[in-house]
């Protein structure tokens, strides 16, 4: 006869969160729009304008995740070989230090994007890391904007 099993007491690591409502959606959505617009105005050099649209770079995304407490962890990194082809593929984890809430963000980078010399091994991997990090923060706080670096070359 087996003795029935223990009983364990577990935890929830993640914190209890109220969804906000349409006014505390509101002041999110302004306090993004307001960081934005400050550091459109004090980081020219991280916009890039194609063809009348605004891409912002990686120094962008990084002064965001900076103003909104966002943590950024890399949860996955893979080099492929595919087809004569080879890149990386990335996964990184966004998290608000304040409210425990996360967001996982992905990231590819193929040498075939690249031209001449910057097809390095460092550059593809860097490329893929840096996909990776802006997407998880414009998805955190952005509602999807694209940035400049998931853009091609030819794009570009």
């Amino acid at each position: 006869m087996t003795s029935p099993p223990e009983e364990v007491a577990t935890t929830s690591k993640e914190p209890a969160v109220t969804p906000p409502s349409a006014e505390g959606l509101e002041q999110f959505v302004r306090r993004y729009w307001e960081m934005r617009d400050k550091l459109d105005s004090m980081l020219q050099n991280q916009i890039i304008e194609i063809r009348g649209q605004k891409f912002r770079r990686k120094g962008f995304w990084r002064a965001i995740a900076q103003g909104f407490k966002l943590d950024l962890t890399c949860l996955k990194e893979e080099r492929y070989d595919r087809d004569g082809d080879w890149g990386y593929i990335v996964t990184y984890r966004v998290t608000d230090r304040t409210t425990g809430r996360f967001v996982d963000g992905d990231g590819a980078c193929a040498v075939s994007e690249k031209r001449g010399l910057m097809g390095t091994e460092h550059n593809v991997r860097s490329h893929a890391h840096t996909r990776a990090k802006n997407r998880a923060i414009a998805d955190m706080v952005a509602f999807g904007e694209v940035s400049y670096d998931e853009l091609t070359e030819d794009e570009r």
